[in-house]
């Protein structure tokens, strides 16, 4: 049986960094092997981007954070630019991610792309919702 396949949009990956809540259930299940972790080059940067110049994270956890990412995650390349999320075109990555990257579920806590509940097959969740589809 093939695993399931998930994108985390920057908001869960931050929250499961600073919070032990849902989203940090989320990212350790993914951790753990209970479904693949998808990401791209493009939601990496922006974690990484929000983590140095929002929240001055030293540069010895970022490294950490990206090696955990390479080792744990499929990152992708973006090949396809979809024009889904008119009032947050910033949202559109995370769409794309999920794509080209071949996901079932795009795990969130925005409310724009909560709003779009699925995509061409792909699931639009937040956190607490993924966690009752996997089980806890």
């Amino acid at each position: 049986m093939t695993k399931i396949k998930a994108v985390l949009d920057t908001n869960i990956i931050l929250s499961s960094i600073f919070w032990r809540g849902k989203e940090h259930e989320v990212v350790k299940k993914g951790l753990e092997g209970d479904y693949v972790l998808v990401t791209s080059k493009d939601i990496v940067d922006e974690v990484v981007r929000t983590l140095r110049d929002k929240f001055r994270f030293p540069e010895d956890k970022i490294e950490e954070l990206l090696a955990l990412l390479k080792n744990f995650c499929e990152i992708i390349t973006i090949k396809t630019r979809l024009k889904i999320v008119t009032e947050d075109p910033t949202d559109d990555k995370i769409i794309e991610t999920a794509v080209d990257g071949n996901a079932d579920f795009i795990v969130t806590g925005d409310k724009h792309l909560l709003k779009l509940k699925e995509h061409k097959g792909i699931k639009i969740m937040s956190s607490g919702e993924f966690l009752e589809l996997i089980g806890r």
